[in-house]
């Protein structure tokens, strides 16, 4: 975005809040979006402050947001964890991004969070275990540890347990 609208934004945004110290929470969380979307981070999460610790799912997923645009991993974990908890309509797509976060985690000794990412994949694949996406990141963290034969093991048992055709899936291994 170009600089005079995003200055235009934050200024209007800043006189909006002096006139109105206590906005709706709706209108906090819609200017806190267009500072987002203007790249006025702070300012977002100012905004987002206001909101408290009883921010509905919308002003989570803006903090997931945020987080991932400041590549903040430590906020972006938890917000994964407390949407995957609060949203459940969208709870797989938030567990196998938290499992994403958590294999990206890396130091110099190796990956702290491949055992969390493993651990999450592997209650994900339990709970759905037809769910190609999260066998498929099983199978990378596997390969990751080194686990070739656990990584056969899985497609091989989530061919058996296919339901209907199970061609597309054998075309994928």
């Amino acid at each position: 975005w170009p600089e005079f609208i995003c200055d235009g934004v934050e200024t209007r945004i800043s006189t909006i809040l002096a006139l109105f110290p206590r906005p709706a929470p709706e209108r906090n969380l819609r200017a806190a979006w267009w500072c987002f979307r203007a790249d006025r981070i702070e300012l977002a999460s100012e905004l987002l402050n206001l909101l408290g610790p009883g921010a509905p799912p919308e002003a989570q997923k803006l903090w997931l947001d945020i987080a991932l645009a400041e590549k903040n991993p430590l906020l972006a974990v938890r917000q994964l964890r407390l949407l995957s908890q609060i949203d459940s309509g969208a709870r797989t797509s938030y567990l196998l991004r938290l499992a994403e976060q958590e294999i990206a985690r890396v130091d110099g000794s190796g990956h702290p969070g491949l055992p969390e990412a493993r651990r999450i994949l592997e209650a994900l694949v339990k709970e759905e275990p037809q769910n190609e996406a999260a066998l498929s990141a099983l199978a990378q963290c596997y390969m990751v540890e080194g686990r070739r034969e656990d990584v056969l093991a899985l497609w091989e048992k989530a061919v058996r347990e296919a339901r209907g055709h199970a061609g597309p899936l054998l075309e994928r291994q």
